[in-house]
């Protein structure tokens, strides 16, 4: 219906494509998952900078799926690109930019790549603590984090 009624390109398009790809995501359809947030990431590429916000979401869902398939090249590429539009934005929404660098953090951590991933968490875990209370669970999964990275490099 949306199709029908709206340009290729128009916002509520790429918000139903990224919501139907989540929820494939979720029922572990990664492949199909995938086809529709790249349908997504296709149209934004093609429109200007006020798409770079969604764009970066974007990223991060595909960079979710490949984490997913353990395909942890293909994930850090697309979070890497997510974060240095989030970065390059210093927009408001530091909580996206703290998923990223948490979600970073666990492919590194996957790879046994330790340092890295205890750097990226302890980046994300500076941005929680300033917008979120510390009795957040946002700070508790960082932590939690942290603590399982220096497990693993006892």
């Amino acid at each position: 219906i949306y199709e029908k009624c709206y340009p290729s390109d128009h916002t509520d398009i790429i918000s139903n494509l990224n919501n139907i790809g989540d929820v494939l995501y979720r029922l572990d359809k990664y492949d199909e998952a995938l086809t529709y947030h790249e349908q997504a990431l296709a149209i934004q590429e093609k429109q200007n900078e006020t798409a770079l916000i969604d764009m970066a979401r974007t990223l991060n869902h595909i960079g979710n799926v490949f984490n997913s398939q353990n395909k942890f090249d293909e994930s850090l590429h697309f979070y890497h690109r997510a974060l240095e539009i989030r970065e390059t934005l210093d927009s408001l929404n530091y909580q996206v930019t703290s998923t990223i660098l948490s979600n970073i953090a666990d492919v590194l951590y996957k790879q046994r790549n330790y340092d890295q991933a205890f750097e990226y968490q302890q980046r994300a875990l500076n941005i929680r603590t300033t917008i979120f209370p510390l009795s957040d669970v946002k700070i508790a999964q960082s932590l939690r984090s942290m603590g399982h990275i220096r497990y693993e490099q006892r």
